[in-house]
């Protein structure tokens, strides 16, 4: 791409931030909020906004890399946060979960406990809708129900959808969970999920109108990661997670000669493994749909994409990644790594490529460790980033100097700017 060009794609989504703001003047943004705090990078001068640390709680993080944290109006920041318990010594901090969510309203400059339970809820960034599962005890049975916010008319007004169908749920005796990523069709009229119940592993979707069960069957193996094509409905992407380690995942590469984590589901039962073949990266960690659909992106030691019609595959970031996401015309990549050894509460840097030019930047070169490798760290520290707000932005969490984890943003426009050769 010419350097004028560059430019003016640079320009065009300032344009956009800029059209935006005037349009809606009476909503903050992360740089003008009394909420959020400038903080340059040291290493590559990168500017970002922070949520002021503990302004809410001492951990506070965004969603994760599936499910967008920012809705595209530039309004809500959906985000979970913890404030640390002690053990009885009253210095040793528990490792527990992350115990609360909270909602950023960009036109009022405040932040609202929500109370939401979720393990992973889905965000209808277009909108301003969150949707999760909420159990309820009757009894010695617990009743499962979808339930849903309406951010726009009251965010602290639980809405429920619809009961789990007894059909899913006959006879299970544990449920484990679920979804870890639900999602939705395209007319959100039903939910997509990959739930683990006893020892089973199912797959299909929840009809909000009727109630029904729609099964897309089974798989014998772990599978989560559930992510619906984001313009079809016949369409899922799946994920064995637990293949790099349990017996049956690797006698399936030894027969097959192909790392078997990424899998396409259909409703009429079919699964198709998808293998990573781009040359001598024969694996895959966390992958994603592209947001047109028409195809996929995974990690592997560099972010890779597959287009669906042709199966042609290709490299769209060199730099190692183990999270990414794309912007929603494929041309901007965003990434995070551990630096040195991968654990729960490791060092951390952010990444982004522009594939027009061929050139990238670090958001956060390397961020401080929140703990040291012991084993005992339950909460999921990794930055997660992912385009926001129709692209002008990249939300990710970030590790604190002060061992807090916490909100970035930062502007997409310089990011261009800075990468253009």
């Amino acid at each position: 791409m010419k350097h004028s060009a560059i430019l003016a794609a640079a320009a065009a989504v300032l344009a956009v931030a800029q059209c935006g703001a005037a349009e809606n003047n009476e909503i903050k943004t992360p740089e003008t909020s009394k909420l959020f705090v400038r903080h340059v990078d040291p290493s590559s001068g990168v500017e970002s906004w922070l949520l002021k640390p503990g302004i809410f709680s001492f951990h506070q993080q965004g969603c994760y890399f599936t499910q967008k944290s920012m809705t595209d109006d530039g309004r809500f920041i959906f985000f979970w946060a913890r404030d640390p318990e002690f053990e009885p010594d009253g210095k040793t901090k528990k490792k527990n979960r992350l115990n609360t969510t909270a909602l950023i309203d960009f036109k009022t400059d405040t932040i609202v406990d929500l109370h939401v339970p979720t393990r992973i809820p889905f965000l209808d960034v277009k909108t301003d809708q969150l949707w999760y599962f909420r159990s309820e005890k009757s009894g010695e049975t617990t009743e499962w129900h979808v339930c849903r916010r309406d951010f726009l008319v009251d965010p602290l007004k639980e809405i429920v959808v619809c009961k789990v169908p007894d059909a899913l749920l006959k006879d299970v005796k544990k449920i484990y969970y679920l979804s870890t990523h639900p999602t939705l069709t395209t007319d959100r009229k039903k939910m997509f999920i990959a739930a683990h119940l006893d020892d089973r592993y199912e797959q299909g979707c929840i009809n909000f109108e009727t109630g029904a069960w729609e099964s897309w069957g089974t798989t014998p193996f772990f599978a989560n990661h559930d992510q619906l094509n984001p313009v079809r409905d016949d369409i899922a992407l799946i994920a064995w997670e637990k293949c790099s380690r349990t017996p049956d995942a690797i006698e399936y590469k030894k027969k097959t000669g192909w790392y078997p984590r990424m899998w396409l589901a259909y409703p009429d039962g079919r699964r198709e493994m998808q293998p990573s073949r781009i040359p001598d990266h024969n694996y895959a960690t966390h992958e994603h749909w592209a947001e047109d659909g028409k195809g996929f992106y995974w990690c592997a030691r560099g972010v890779h994409y597959q287009d669906l019609a042709t199966g042609k595959q290709e490299t769209v970031s060199p730099w190692p990644g183990a999270h990414a996401t794309m912007s929603a015309n494929n041309r901007l990549v965003t990434f995070d790594m551990s630096v040195g050894k991968w654990y729960r509460g490791c060092q951390w840097q952010v990444g982004f490529w522009n594939r027009d030019t061929k050139q990238g930047v670090y958001i956060h070169s390397v961020r401080p460790k929140l703990c040291d490798d012991d084993g005992g760290w339950h909460d999921h520290p990794d930055p997660h980033p992912a385009f926001v707000c129709k692209d002008r932005y990249i939300l990710c969490t970030m590790n604190g100097d002060d061992a807090r984890m916490n909100l970035s943003l930062t502007p997409v426009a310089p990011l261009v700017a800075r990468t253009r050769p």
